[in-house]
């Protein structure tokens, strides 16, 4: 398996995929990124769901204000 080098595989990224495929932020422990998650982003994008690339600025915003935004290493 080849891997993108330059793929930015930061705790950013992951929380964008998550939020992409589900539809909502990583809030449960229990949440993150693994096979079926990044199964369902595949199929959400190939179904013409995902119709943008570029992250609500004031969605962002309001998700780190309401602490609902987590980093770990985890994600």
């Amino acid at each position: 398996m080849k891997t993108i080098s330059n793929f930015p595989n930061d705790n950013w990224t992951r929380v964008e995929i998550f939020l992409r495929a589900w539809g909502r932020l990583p809030t449960k422990k229990s949440d993150g990124i693994n096979q079926k998650t990044l199964d369902r982003y595949c199929k959400r994008w190939e179904k013409g769901e995902l119709k943008t690339q570029t992250v609500d600025l004031e969605q962002v915003y309001r998700a780190i204000k309401n602490s609902e935004v987590i980093l770990s290493k985890d994600l």
